[in-house]
């Protein structure tokens, strides 16, 4: 499955995707704090973008949080037809560099279409088809 990497100066972000069935898709964000302090630790909020085209609204489709950390948000949609599904680390569950284990934190998600709907691979350029 794609893996997408954004490195920042405070964080480095990856997201591993799949397609397990034309109805599922599954995430695995993984978020590393990189800053050299040790002792400091940041909440943050993280975004996974769709493009739904014309088929889908967010509300066609259930987020479910299937392991890790973090506060998961039903899906939402901007303005210019893009919706997102977001993660919020509070400072609490936030990575920490200071041991190697904690230094980064993981969710893991499951993005289930209601009624009997599709994926349009098509169109959702955050699918591998």
């Amino acid at each position: 499955s794609p893996l997408v990497e954004v490195v920042g100066e405070e964080f480095s972000v990856k997201v591993d995707h799949s397609l397990p069935s034309q109805t599922e898709k599954l995430l695995k964000l993984m978020v590393w704090q990189m800053t050299g302090w040790p002792a400091r630790r940041i909440g943050f909020m993280a975004r996974f973008y769709l493009n739904l085209g014309r088929h889908l609204r967010p509300s066609d489709i259930r987020v479910v949080k299937i392991g890790g950390s973090g506060k998961l948000y039903p899906v939402k949609q901007t303005a210019s037809n893009l919706s997102y599904v977001e993660v919020e680390w509070p400072a609490t569950e936030a990575p920490f560099p200071a041991t190697e284990l904690s230094a980064y934190a993981q969710i893991d998600i499951s993005l289930v279409l209601t009624a009997g709907l599709e994926w349009p691979a098509q169109d959702d350029y955050s699918s591998a088809g």
